[in-house]
Parts: C-alpha cells; structure tokens; sequence
C-alpha cells in the first residue's frame, strides 16, 4: 500500500527536475583485481572512478582467499557487535599488529570511517562543550545541512549578543 505523501512527492519531484535525485546502481560484477572496470545490470560497463579501494585489496586474490577460510573456520559474522558477541580473535591481532607497526600502545578498529569520526568526538568534546550539546542535532540534520545552518544561525546569534 502506497501512502500518500504531497510534501515529500514534492520535494522529491523538485530534486528530479534539478537533476539531484540520486538512485541506487544495481552491479553484476565488480571489478576484477587489476581493473577498475565494474559491469551494471543490463551489462553495461563503466569505468568506476569513485571506489575508495586505495590500496587495491578489495578484490586481492590472497584477502580473499584468506577471509573464504577464516569464514568456513569462524563463519561469515558475529550477528552483533563486539560489545554484544564478542571481540574477534583475528579483529584483536589485527589491533596489535596495526599498534605495533604504528609505534603505538594499542590500536582500535572501526567498521567505517563515520564510526570513528563519531567516537572521536564523543571521546574529545566533554559534557559542557558546545561541540557536545550540539553533536546531535549535527547528526539529525547532516542530509539535509538544515542542523548545520540552524547552529551556524544560532552562534552568530550568540556572538552577536555577547557583544563579538
């Protein structure tokens, strides 16, 4: 059942007609190792220019050799996350070697780059930082840069009645 929607049918048509909607690609096949070569649904090929496979081990023949045997051993994930099930065994040697080939005391993995923004953030701004009050409206309103304008309004605001 399709319920209807005037505002967001609204809004939606007016990101078509500006040609800023975005649309999920459906991908048959990735690139291979040496590529960069990626084939959509249909069989279209395209080149992709927008991987963040920096270092190419996306499709390394060895990782993925390598992660094949460790989920046949381990299985293919935890259902949960560490503080829930439990912390890896391999996800722990990775941590020591990653520290100890940085120099470091101990190393810490997340699973995505805004994972780590965000504990980096909850760890430096403390309860009476601005930075802190504010850390949830900045994500609430991230996709639509509306939190962003409002606490951009707000601190000129507050600059303006401080007298700076």
């Amino acid at each position: 059942m399709k319920r209807a929607a005037p505002a967001l049918e609204a809004a939606l048509s007016r990101l078509a007609q500006r040609q800023l909607q975005r649309q999920r690609t459906t991908v048959e096949a990735f690139a291979a190792p040496d590529s960069r070569v990626v084939t959509l649904a249909g069989g279209r090929e395209l080149i992709d220019f927008s991987s963040n496979d920096y270092l190419g081990l996306a499709r390394h023949p060895a990782l993925a050799a390598a992660m094949s045997a460790c989920a046949a051993r381990a299985g293919a994930g935890s259902g949960a996350s560490h503080l829930v099930t439990g912390h890896g065994a391999e996800h722990e040697r990775l941590e020591e070697e990653l520290a100890a080939f940085t120099g470091r005391e101990r190393a810490l993995l997340f699973s995505t780059g805004y994972m780590a923004n965000l504990a980096v953030m909850s760890a430096l701004a403390g309860r009476g930082d601005g930075a802190h009050r504010h850390r949830r409206r900045v994500q609430h309103g991230r996709g639509s840069g509306a939190a962003a304008a409002a606490l951009a309004r707000r601190a000129r605001a507050g600059r303006l009645a401080r007298g700076r």
